[in-house]
Protein backbone atom coordinates (compact mmCIF):
# COMPACT_ATOMS: atom_id res chain seq x y z
CA UNK A 1 0.00 0.00 0.00
CA UNK A 2 2.75 2.39 0.98
CA UNK A 3 4.64 1.57 -2.20
CA UNK A 4 1.66 2.37 -4.38
CA UNK A 5 1.17 5.68 -2.60
CA UNK A 6 4.80 6.63 -3.18
CA UNK A 7 4.67 5.67 -6.84
CA UNK A 8 1.43 7.58 -7.31
CA UNK A 9 2.85 10.65 -5.55
CA UNK A 10 5.97 10.62 -7.68
CA UNK A 11 3.97 10.14 -10.85
CA UNK A 12 1.80 13.16 -10.07
CA UNK A 13 4.92 15.27 -9.50
CA UNK A 14 6.92 14.11 -12.51
CA UNK A 15 8.55 17.46 -13.19
CA UNK A 16 9.73 17.90 -9.59
CA UNK A 17 10.96 14.29 -9.41
CA UNK A 18 12.86 14.66 -12.68
CA UNK A 19 14.48 17.87 -11.42
CA UNK A 20 15.59 16.15 -8.21
CA UNK A 21 17.07 13.19 -10.10
CA UNK A 22 18.81 15.54 -12.52
CA UNK A 23 20.29 17.52 -9.62
CA UNK A 24 21.59 14.36 -7.93
CA UNK A 25 23.11 13.07 -11.18
CA UNK A 26 24.75 16.44 -11.89
CA UNK A 27 26.21 16.63 -8.38
CA UNK A 28 27.56 13.07 -8.63
CA UNK A 29 29.13 13.84 -12.02
CA UNK A 30 30.78 17.01 -10.67
CA UNK A 31 32.17 15.24 -7.62
CA UNK A 32 33.54 12.44 -9.83
CA UNK A 33 35.13 14.97 -12.20
CA UNK A 34 36.77 16.95 -9.39
CA UNK A 35 38.14 13.80 -7.75
CA UNK A 36 39.52 12.62 -11.08
CA UNK A 37 41.21 16.00 -11.65
CA UNK A 38 42.67 16.01 -8.12
CA UNK A 39 44.14 12.50 -8.46
CA UNK A 40 45.47 13.24 -11.95
CA UNK A 41 47.19 16.44 -10.84
CA UNK A 42 48.79 14.66 -7.87
CA UNK A 43 50.09 11.86 -10.08
CA UNK A 44 51.39 14.26 -12.74
CA UNK A 45 53.16 16.37 -10.10
CA UNK A 46 54.82 13.27 -8.66
CA UNK A 47 56.00 12.18 -12.11
CA UNK A 48 57.27 15.69 -12.90
CA UNK A 49 59.22 15.89 -9.64
CA UNK A 50 60.62 12.42 -10.24
CA UNK A 51 61.95 13.53 -13.64
CA UNK A 52 64.20 16.07 -11.87
CA UNK A 53 65.99 13.30 -9.98
CA UNK A 54 66.37 12.41 -6.33
CA UNK A 55 64.65 14.67 -3.79
CA UNK A 56 66.12 13.06 -0.64
CA UNK A 57 69.84 12.76 0.08
CA UNK A 58 70.76 10.24 2.76
CA UNK A 59 74.29 10.60 4.17
CA UNK A 60 76.10 9.00 7.11
CA UNK A 61 76.72 10.96 10.28
CA UNK A 62 80.31 12.14 10.03
CA UNK A 63 82.68 14.56 11.69
CA UNK A 64 85.51 14.97 9.11
CA UNK A 65 85.32 18.10 6.99
CA UNK A 66 84.59 17.45 3.31
CA UNK A 67 85.71 20.03 0.75
CA UNK A 68 83.96 19.95 -2.63
CA UNK A 69 85.50 21.76 -5.61
CA UNK A 70 84.10 21.38 -9.10
CA UNK A 71 82.04 18.35 -8.09
CA UNK A 72 85.07 16.64 -6.47
CA UNK A 73 84.99 15.84 -2.77
CA UNK A 74 88.34 15.88 -1.00
CA UNK A 75 88.42 13.82 2.20
CA UNK A 76 90.69 11.07 3.46
CA UNK A 77 89.20 7.60 2.75
CA UNK A 78 90.23 6.57 6.26
CA UNK A 79 88.22 9.43 7.79
CA UNK A 80 85.14 9.19 5.59
CA UNK A 81 81.97 7.58 6.92
CA UNK A 82 79.88 5.19 4.86
CA UNK A 83 76.45 3.61 4.76
CA UNK A 84 76.36 -0.18 4.59
CA UNK A 85 75.26 -1.35 1.14
CA UNK A 86 73.40 -4.25 2.73
CA UNK A 87 71.30 -1.79 4.76
CA UNK A 88 69.91 0.06 1.73
CA UNK A 89 67.04 -2.38 0.98
CA UNK A 90 65.70 -1.56 4.46
CA UNK A 91 64.55 1.77 3.01
CA UNK A 92 61.66 -0.19 1.49
CA UNK A 93 60.52 -1.42 4.90
CA UNK A 94 59.80 1.96 6.52
CA UNK A 95 56.31 3.44 6.84
CA UNK A 96 56.73 5.63 3.74
CA UNK A 97 58.12 2.78 1.62
CA UNK A 98 55.45 3.16 -1.06
CA UNK A 99 56.56 6.77 -1.64
CA UNK A 100 60.14 5.66 -2.38
CA UNK A 101 60.13 4.93 -6.10
CA UNK A 102 63.90 4.54 -6.53
CA UNK A 103 67.24 5.00 -4.76
CA UNK A 104 70.89 4.36 -5.48
CA UNK A 105 74.19 4.64 -3.56
CA UNK A 106 77.20 6.72 -4.61
CA UNK A 107 80.83 6.00 -3.74
CA UNK A 108 83.31 8.47 -5.24
CA UNK A 109 87.09 8.76 -5.51
CA UNK A 110 89.41 11.19 -7.29
CA UNK A 111 91.36 9.21 -9.92
CA UNK A 112 93.75 9.80 -12.80
CA UNK A 113 92.23 9.49 -16.28
CA UNK A 114 94.64 9.78 -19.18
CA UNK A 115 96.76 12.25 -17.20
CA UNK A 116 93.80 14.22 -15.85
CA UNK A 117 92.22 14.22 -12.40
CA UNK A 118 88.54 13.30 -12.41
CA UNK A 119 85.88 12.06 -10.04
CA UNK A 120 85.04 8.36 -10.39
CA UNK A 121 81.59 7.50 -9.02
CA UNK A 122 80.51 3.95 -8.28
CA UNK A 123 76.76 3.45 -8.30
CA UNK A 124 73.89 1.13 -9.24
CA UNK A 125 72.48 1.52 -12.73
CA UNK A 126 69.68 -1.06 -12.83
CA UNK A 127 69.74 -3.49 -9.92
CA UNK A 128 67.08 -5.84 -8.58
CA UNK A 129 67.09 -6.01 -4.78
CA UNK A 130 65.38 -8.48 -2.45
CA UNK A 131 63.16 -6.62 -0.01
CA UNK A 132 63.49 -7.83 3.60
CA UNK A 133 60.41 -9.65 4.82
CA UNK A 134 58.22 -7.57 7.08
CA UNK A 135 56.06 -9.35 9.64
CA UNK A 136 52.36 -8.50 9.86
CA UNK A 137 50.35 -8.97 13.04
CA UNK A 138 46.65 -9.06 13.93
CA UNK A 139 45.75 -7.50 17.28
CA UNK A 140 42.92 -9.00 19.33
CA UNK A 141 40.66 -7.17 21.75
CA UNK A 142 42.38 -8.82 24.72
CA UNK A 143 45.70 -7.26 23.74
CA UNK A 144 47.26 -10.40 22.26
CA UNK A 145 48.84 -10.37 18.80
CA UNK A 146 49.14 -13.06 16.16
CA UNK A 147 51.42 -13.14 13.16
CA UNK A 148 49.29 -13.50 10.04
CA UNK A 149 51.82 -13.31 7.23
CA UNK A 150 54.91 -11.75 5.76
CA UNK A 151 55.49 -9.22 3.04
CA UNK A 152 58.41 -9.96 0.77
CA UNK A 153 59.44 -9.40 -2.81
CA UNK A 154 61.95 -7.62 -5.01
CA UNK A 155 62.52 -4.00 -5.99
CA UNK A 156 64.23 -2.71 -9.13
CA UNK A 157 66.16 0.51 -8.75
CA UNK A 158 69.27 2.39 -9.83
CA UNK A 159 70.60 5.55 -11.44
CA UNK A 160 68.63 4.94 -14.64
CA UNK A 161 65.43 5.17 -12.58
CA UNK A 162 66.46 8.25 -10.57
CA UNK A 163 68.11 10.31 -13.31
CA UNK A 164 65.62 9.84 -16.13
CA UNK A 165 66.29 13.37 -17.35
CA UNK A 166 69.98 12.65 -18.03
CA UNK A 167 70.71 12.64 -21.76
CA UNK A 168 72.68 9.45 -22.33
CA UNK A 169 74.30 8.87 -25.71
CA UNK A 170 74.91 5.17 -26.12
CA UNK A 171 73.71 2.97 -23.27
CA UNK A 172 73.85 2.74 -19.50
CA UNK A 173 76.62 0.42 -18.27
CA UNK A 174 75.62 -3.16 -17.48
CA UNK A 175 75.13 -3.72 -13.78
CA UNK A 176 77.71 -6.51 -13.54
CA UNK A 177 79.98 -5.34 -16.35
CA UNK A 178 83.32 -3.54 -16.33
CA UNK A 179 82.20 -0.50 -18.29
CA UNK A 180 82.10 3.24 -17.79
CA UNK A 181 79.65 6.08 -18.42
CA UNK A 182 81.61 9.29 -19.02
CA UNK A 183 80.47 12.91 -18.78
CA UNK A 184 80.25 14.62 -22.15
CA UNK A 185 82.57 17.50 -21.17
CA UNK A 186 85.27 15.12 -19.92
CA UNK A 187 84.87 12.94 -23.02
CA UNK A 188 85.39 15.98 -25.22
CA UNK A 189 88.55 16.94 -23.34
CA UNK A 190 89.92 13.40 -23.62
CA UNK A 191 88.74 13.11 -27.23
CA UNK A 192 86.96 9.80 -26.59
CA UNK A 193 83.46 8.56 -27.24
CA UNK A 194 81.08 5.63 -27.19
CA UNK A 195 82.87 2.43 -28.18
CA UNK A 196 86.29 3.75 -27.15
CA UNK A 197 88.37 2.93 -24.09
CA UNK A 198 89.95 4.93 -21.27
CA UNK A 199 92.56 4.03 -18.69
CA UNK A 200 91.76 4.85 -15.07
CA UNK A 201 94.50 4.88 -12.41
CA UNK A 202 94.17 4.97 -8.62
CA UNK A 203 96.83 4.42 -5.95
CA UNK A 204 99.29 2.76 -8.31
CA UNK A 205 96.71 0.51 -9.98
CA UNK A 206 95.18 1.02 -13.40
CA UNK A 207 92.45 -0.54 -15.51
CA UNK A 208 91.34 -0.10 -19.11
CA UNK A 209 87.56 0.22 -19.41
CA UNK A 210 85.31 0.39 -22.48
CA UNK A 211 83.07 3.46 -22.78
CA UNK A 212 79.44 2.36 -22.76
CA UNK A 213 77.96 5.83 -23.11
CA UNK A 214 78.35 9.57 -22.56
CA UNK A 215 76.01 11.73 -20.49
CA UNK A 216 74.85 15.34 -20.55
CA UNK A 217 73.26 16.83 -17.43
CA UNK A 218 74.18 20.50 -17.49
CA UNK A 219 75.95 20.01 -14.16
CA UNK A 220 79.12 18.68 -12.54
CA UNK A 221 78.30 15.14 -13.72
CA UNK A 222 79.59 16.09 -17.18
CA UNK A 223 83.12 16.08 -15.72
CA UNK A 224 82.73 12.74 -13.95
CA UNK A 225 82.93 9.01 -14.62
CA UNK A 226 80.33 6.46 -13.53
CA UNK A 227 80.98 2.75 -13.08
CA UNK A 228 78.99 -0.14 -11.57
CA UNK A 229 79.43 -0.38 -7.82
Amino acid sequence: MLGRLLVKSLWKQKSRTSLILLSVATAAALVTAFLNIAFTITEEMAMELRSFGANILLVPKTEPLEIEIGGMKYVSPEEAAYLGESDLPKLKTIFWRHNIVAFTPFLSRVVEVEGRRALLVGTWFDRELPIPAGKRFFSFAGGSRKEVGQEQGTFRTGLSAIARWWRVKGKWPEENGEEVLIGSALAQKLKVGVGGEIRISYEGRSVLLPIRGTVQTGGAEEEQLFVPL
